[in-house]
Order: structure tokens, then C-alpha cells, then sequence
């Protein structure tokens, strides 16, 4: 077995040099690289990194990049070089990326667009430094001395805002990491593996990237996150693999029920009646015959398409259920990053619903402190976990014990030893993108400027927008004597006001998508903790009396200003229609008012394109808070695109 990353890689692209390597879409042009063009590519770097860049063994670099060839590129020259990349997510806030930086002490950042706020030497791809970089010859030969214990990356786990943990992944715990999921069976060799998952996850770092490249598959990157796009690219490319998280699979899902309920009534009954007769079927024989039934769909996705594979958070039964009565197949996996990451998969064969599957070879699950139904703590111990937390051996020591890793995830393993999740030990928010956040941070941030008493975070479905995808939302306790005061009558909207400035300095993904308010002291311990699961308990249970909320949408002077603008009334009924959000006003927030997250936000860009003709692309759609500002960019480039067809 190769003793690491750059050998194993190396032994693969030497074998097949003109295979194709990767595939990336970029500007509606495919652009494919072979194997041994990127390692060309890989060896010009990683003599630049050293003799031009200075980099030195032991050197932390980070990589800022989205979904592209230079990820891998530059990830691969790092290790060549000796040094430790350290993925960074390039749409965080500038907060998180700053304390990423500081706590790995990166001495240089390879990014998309020049970026001097990084406080660090920043080199761009697009920069002709860079492809200069790439042309560079060195009469060495290309190797690295790394052995299997010695560390290959540094991944930082989200919802650290205030406290960083770096995780320390070596060669070994991926390459034995990368052998278990290779060994399953599930990936052949040329495959397709579609990436659209940021890398800065190990689950997408490892799944869509490593494993590909290392066992002589293909790396589709489709060059954007928007359904057809990437559905397009699943067609073009031929892809059979699709890795993806709870949320891509729920707005699947949203949008074959919407166009099934499109059906007139007679048809629809017909349509449902056979389909769960298909999947009772399925269910006793094994036999997929609802793929055939819904043929058109399965073709939509790309004829070659033979696998889809879920992690990084648990995606909900009813789902599951209900792509599988549409004849796909989700194979549910369960991990973290500390375990380089993957634990467990549900074979494709014998797969059972509500289970992330079976423990990967090499891996071992046990329960402790189970409960009357079985269920307790989960703990995991094999040759993937990790090394330990950089520069944190306190916490490091603290769940690792005797070699088991302590997930803080709580579950039990049914008589087969298929392994359940129901939840969390601790306060942990996975989101449907896999996202892990820690809500305390949020509550900080949140009430800093805030006249409030008490905050509680936790994670719902949401109650607003297309899909009921989990959400971040919040509980609040204001504190009405200084309402009194400000002689303010209306709580709700000022502290929404307060809430989308912070918003605006957070991350997509940690944004709330909506709050509450009540005067009901909130249940904390005897310690004065707050009991977080409980709120949430009464929150869904409808206990929580809220109050403030306005039933209408009170305009503005500036509301009605904005309504005016050319187009406003074109966007506010396609924002209408897609989100199925009744009343929109121009100052209503994305996430706050609509329930647009961070993946159907790309979705909203492509709505717009169609129904107005207008290009807005993801970057842009993503630095767009409320309805006003988007009505506002839409006349900008209505207007700077000239005579165009009339949206008013």
C-alpha cells in the first residue's frame, strides 16, 4: 500500500496518462485535463511552491478555491512540496476565514480573485503568475519523502467561529479512508463522480476529489450550483456517481412532487396508486420497477447516472421514502471530519431506510450508555481517525480515549449492526448541507447589539419557502423596558433590522432563516444553562406563545419608492410563484422573510434568468439580502444592458 497521498496518486497517473483526469465547465465550454496533464501541472507547481513561493516543509498554506482543477492542482503540489494545505471555505465570512488563518498560521492563501484583506500573501489562478507557475519545468523528479503518520491536511470543522479546531488528517487516515470506500464496490473505474459539494469538507474533499483521482475515475466539476446546470452536466459528461447532501435531495424531491401535482386529479390518483404499489413491490422483491415508470426523470439526471450518495447530515426518512417510490436509490452515509470522514454506508444491495448503513472496513461502532430503547452515545475507533486537534491537545484528549473517538452523536445498531442516528449529545446544529454549527457562537453574535433577555438557537424545519429543509432559527426574550423607553411599538421589526446587520457579516449557511418572539422565561438548569432541546420541543409543539409578529406587510416611503422602479413588479410575482410566499414587500430578507437558503439561492438566479432573461450570477445572487436590494439590481443591469426585452 502506498505510504502516501503523492505516491498513490502518482502510481495511477503513470498508468494512465491519457486518461481523463477531470472534467470542469467553465464559461459553457468543457474543459477536460488528463491524467497526466495534471500531473504535469502538479510537478511545475510544486517546484514553484519551493524555489519561487519559498514554501517549506511544515508550511501551512490555505486553498480558497471554489469547485475547479486548480483545487486538486495546488492540494496535490502542497504535498509534493512538504507543505500541509489547509482548505478554506472561499464563501465564508471574513471573520471565520480570518481566525482559520490565524489559528493555522498559513503563511500564503491560493484564491480565486486577488485578495489582499486575507492579511497574507494571496496568489490568484486566474493570475498570470500563476499559470506562469504552471509552465515551469524542474529537471527533479517529482516525489514526496511524507510517511503514512505524517500530517497531509488540516481541515477546520464550521461553527468555530470564535474558537477554531483545526483537525489534523494524515496519509493514513484518508488512503485507509479512501481503501474502505473504494473496496465497497460502488465507484468503477472511469466513472464520472459529479463534485459539487465545497472541498473545504473532508466528505466532499474525499468522496468527489481523492477517491476519484487516486482509483482512476473522472472529477466532474460542473462549474456551478444551479439545478440545470449541474443536471446538464450530469447528461454531458456521462457521470454515473452523484454525491450530494440533505438539501440537494429535498429540493429533488420538491420539484418531482410539484410537477407530479401538476397532473389533472383523475391522472394523479393514477400516478400515485401505481407508484406505491411499485414501491411495496420494491420493498418485498428488491426490484426497482418504479425507475422505468418515471423513465423521463431518470433520463433528465443522465442516462449513465447509477448512484446517489448522501452524507454530512442525516437526510429524513420521509425523503428517503419518497425518491425511492420515484425508483432512485440514496445510499445514506454517516461520518465526520475527524474520521477522515466516512464511517458508514448503506450497501447498495441491502440497503434499509433510516439507517446510515454499515461500518466500513476497518471500522469499529459501539454504543455506551444506552438508554431502555437501546440507544446512547456513539463512539468509533480505526485506522481513520484522526491525528488530533492543531494546537489543541486539551480537547484532543478529551474525545479521544483509549483510541475511540467520541462523535457526540447519539444513535443505536439494529440486530444486523446497521447503524441509526437519532441526534445529538451536545448543542451541535447539522445543517441539510452538512454544515455543523455551534449555536452558542451564533447567540453571541446575534444578541451583541441586540435589546434582548434571552436567545435560544436551535435547528426546525423551516416554516416558510419551498422546501422544509432544516433552518436556523431562534427563540428570543426581548427586553421590553427598552422598548418602553425608545417608546418603540414594534419589537418584531426592529430587532429583524438588527438581525439581517449581522446577517450580513455572517456566512450564507450560518444566517437565521427566521425568530420568534415571546415573554415566556426561557428553561435553563439549576446551573443556569440553557435547555435548548426543550425550547425547541415546546417551539415545535406549538408552547412557545409568540407575539409581536406582524400579520401585514407595512410599506415604507422608501418601500414605495423602490416599488416604482422599472421591473419591480415582474420580480416580486416571480419571487411570489417560486417561493410560494403569498405577501412580499421590498424590505423583507431572503432568509428572514422568504426562507431562501444557501443552495436555493442559485436556483432563484436561474427563476429570474428564465422568467425575466436576465443573467445573475451565483456571486451576484449571493451578496443580495432583501427583495429591495434585488428589484435595485435588476434595474442596474436592465439598464446597462441596453435596449432589452421590457420586464416591467
Amino acid at each position: 500500500m502506498a505510504r502516501n497521498l503523492c505516491e498513490a496518486f502518482t502510481k495511477r497517473a503513470l498508468r494512465r496518462k491519457n486518461q481523463i483526469a477531470i472534467q470542469w465547465k467553465n464559461d459553457d465550454r468543457w474543459i477536460n485535463i488528463s491524467y497526466g496533464e495534471l500531473q504535469n501541472n502538479i510537478s511545475s507547481l510544486s517546484y514553484a511552491l519551493r524555489s519561487y513561493y519559498g514554501v517549506k516543509a511544515g508550511d501551512k498554506v490555505a486553498i480558497a478555491l471554489g469547485n475547479r482543477p486548480e483545487w486538486p492542482t495546488v492540494f496535490f503540489a502542497l504535498l509534493y512540496a512538504g507543505a500541509i494545505p489547509v482548505p478554506v471555505n472561499s464563501q465564508g465570512s471574513p471573520k471565520d476565514i480570518e481566525n482559520i488563518l490565524t489559528n493555522s498560521e498559513c503563511k500564503i492563501a491560493f484564491t480565486e480573485s486577488p485578495s489582499p484583506s486575507l492579511g497574507i500573501r494571496t496568489v490568484s489562478v486566474e493570475s498570470d503568475e500563476f499559470k506562469h507557475a504552471l509552465s515551469l519545468h524542474s529537471k527533479e523528479a517529482c516525489h514526496s519523502g511524507s510517511q503514512r503518520d505524517d500530517i497531509a491536511c488540516i481541515m477546520y470543522t464550521a461553527g468555530t467561529t470564535s474558537h477554531p479546531k483545526g483537525v489534523m488528517l494524515s496519509h493514513g487516515n484518508l488512503l485507509s479512508n479512501m481503501h474502505s470506500l473504494y473496496k465497497l464496490g460502488l465507484m468503477q473505474n472511469g466513472d464520472g463522480v459529479i463534485s459539487v459539494l465545497p472541498l473545504c469538507h473532508a466528505y466532499a474533499m474525499v468522496v468527489t476529489t481523492m477517491v476519484p483521482l487516486v482509483y482512476g475515475g473522472r472529477v466532474v466539476y460542473p462549474g456551478s450550483i444551479r439545478a440545470k446546470e449541474v443536471m446538464d452536466a450530469m447528461k454531458e459528461s456521462k457521470a454515473s456517481v452523484f454525491v450530494g447532501v440533505p438539501v440537494i435531495f429535498e429540493m429533488f424531491n420538491s420539484t418531482i412532487k410539484d410537477s407530479l401535482n401538476k397532473l389533472p386529479g383523475p391522472l394523479r390518483f393514477l400516478v400515485e396508486t401505481v407508484t406505491n404499489s411499485l414501491y411495496f413491490v420494491r420493498k418485498i422483491t428488491g426490484i426497482n420497477l418504479a425507475r422505468y415508470l418515471f423513465y423521463p426523470i431518470h433520463l433528465s439526471l443522465g442516462k449513465n447516472m447509477r448512484i446517489y450518495m448522501n452524507g454530512g447530515a442525516k437526510l429524513s426518512e420521509s425523503v428517503e421514502v419518497s425518491m425511492s417510490k420515484f425508483g432512485f436509490t440514496i445510499l445514506n452515509g454517516y461520518g465526520l471530519t475527524e474520521t477522515s470522514p466516512v464511517l458508514s454506508v448503506n450497501p447498495i444491495n441491502d440497503l434499509r431506510v433510516g439507517s446510515v448503513g454499515l461500518p466500513l472496513k476497518n471500522v469499529e461502532i459501539k454504543i455506551i450508555d444506552k438508554d431502555e430503547k437501546g440507544i446512547g452515545e456513539i463512539l468509533v475507533r480505526g485506522p481513520n481517525v484522526m491525528k488530533g486537534y492543531y494546537k489543541n491537545d486539551r480537547v484532543t484528549r478529551s474525545v479521544i480515549e483509549d483510541g475511540w473517538l467520541k462523535t457526540k452523536d447519539s444513535g443505536y445498531t439494529d440486530k444486523d449492526g446497521y447503524l441509526f442516528i437519532t441526534g445529538r449529545t451536545d448543542d451541535a446544529i447539522t445543517l441539510g448541507t452538512g454544515l455543523s454549527i455551534c449555536p452558542d457562537d451564533l447567540e453571541d453574535a446575534y444578541s451583541v447589539e441586540a435589546p434582548v433577555k434571552e436567545i435560544c438557537i436551535f435547528d426546525t424545519p423551516c416554516p416558510k419557502g419551498k422546501t422544509a429543509a432544516a433552518a436556523i432559527w431562534a427563540v428570543v426574550v426581548p427586553d421590553m423596558k427598552f422598548f418602553s423607553e425608545k417608546g418603540i411599538t414594534d419589537p418584531y421589526c426592529y430587532l429583524k433590522t438588527i438581525f439581517e446587520k449581522v446577517s450580513r457579516t455572517s456566512s450564507i449557511q450560518e444566517r437565521l432563516m427566521g425568530f420568534s418572539i415571546t415573554l415566556d422565561t426561557l428553561p435553563r438548569t439549576l446551573m443556569g444553562k440553557i435547555m435548548r432541546k426543550e425550547i425547541k420541543k415546546r417551539y415545535l409543539s406549538g408552547r412557545i406563545k409568540e407575539i409581536f409578529r406582524p400579520d401585514e406587510k407595512r410599506l415604507t416611503n422608501e418601500d414605495l419608492v423602490i416599488l416604482q422602479k422599472h421591473g419591480a413588479g415582474r420580480v416580486i410575482d416571480c419571487l411570489r410563484i417560486w417561493s410560494k410566499v403569498e405577501k412580499i414587500a421590498p424590505n423583507d430578507s431572503f432568509e428572514l422573510d422568504l426562507g431562501i437558503n444557501f443552495v436555493e439561492r442559485a436556483e432563484l438566479a436561474f427563476e429570474l434568468e428564465r422568467k425575466l432573461g436576465l443573467q445573475i450570477s451565483e456571486d451576484e445572487i449571493n451578496k443580495i439580502f432583501t427583495v429591495g436590494e434585488l428589484i435595485a439590481h435588476v434595474e442596474k443591469i436592465t439598464h446597462s444592458a441596453g435596449p432589452r426585452r421590457d420586464i416591467s
